[in-house]
């Protein structure tokens, strides 16, 4: 254990060091970070492994995924309760499909990014950078979620929406690029302070985190109460 946490430190350090600079995040990967409830990397990722485990040590949430040197996602499988995401998907084509029954889900443009799902109920539309920027229920045009994004292609701003009120979060400009991940994240429900987390992480040659500590801190109507969980990466480049 000793060894693993110098090992964790020398990481940080050695990112701290890296006259290269952060590489940018490639907007397919950050767009489905969004969209399936994880942490968007930066660089020509391979393969990454993220584990989230709260208090008690159990995991509450995983996703894995492989790229190609495109940076084309070619399987995910992301399983995130608190956002009822349970999906393992692999790409076919210009789909992703499940990857046990093989039913197509989703539609993906030329350059592999989430077009529309495969019943045509959700659009995603981009900006001209290829970030999706908007979710839109097709029934009515209505846009239930929507996204910005910081020049490095990291979220910034992140709204949901529906019958019963507005959610949003808002990534504050209070963590350098090399440690963007240790940024101050506040939500507000229906423009009142729900909540603020503070994360602080340890990172790899490439800016990205290797792991990292939270705490979520209720706030106003929603009492004062301290929710803490740790988060593991695994990532490997090409």
């Amino acid at each position: 254990m000793k060894k693993a946490l110098c090992l964790i430190v020398a990481a940080g350090a050695l990112a701290a060091c890296d006259a290269r600079g952060p590489e940018p995040v490639n907007p397919s990967l950050a767009s489905l970070a969004n969209i399936f409830g994880f942490d968007a990397l930066r660089g020509k990722v391979k393969q990454f492994t993220q584990i989230q485990r709260g208090e008690d040590g159990k995991i509450s949430a995983r996703v894995s995924a492989t790229l190609d040197k495109q940076g084309c996602v070619q399987r995910l499988r992301s399983f995130q309760p608190a956002m009822k995401v349970d999906v393992d998907m692999v790409k076919e084509g210009d789909y992703f499909v499940d990857r046990t029954s093989r039913k197509k889900m989703y539609q993906l443009d030329a350059q592999c990014r989430l077009a529309r799902t495969v019943d045509g109920s959700l659009e995603y539309k981009k900006d001209a950078k290829g970030f999706i920027t908007e979710v839109v229920k097709t029934e009515n045009d209505d846009a239930f979620a929507g996204y910005r994004y910081d020049a490095l292609g990291f979220p910034r701003h992140t709204l949901f929406q529906n019958a019963q009120g507005k959610t949003e979060i808002d990534v504050k400009e209070d963590a350098p690029d090399t440690r963007r991940m240790d940024a101050t994240l506040e939500a507000r429900v229906d423009g009142k302070l729900a909540g603020v987390t503070k994360i602080r992480c340890h990172y790899d040659a490439h800016f990205n985190p290797v792991q990292c500590a939270a705490a979520v801190v209720a706030e106003g109507e929603y009492g004062s109460a301290t929710l803490n969980y740790t988060q593991t990466y695994q990532t490997t480049y090409y």
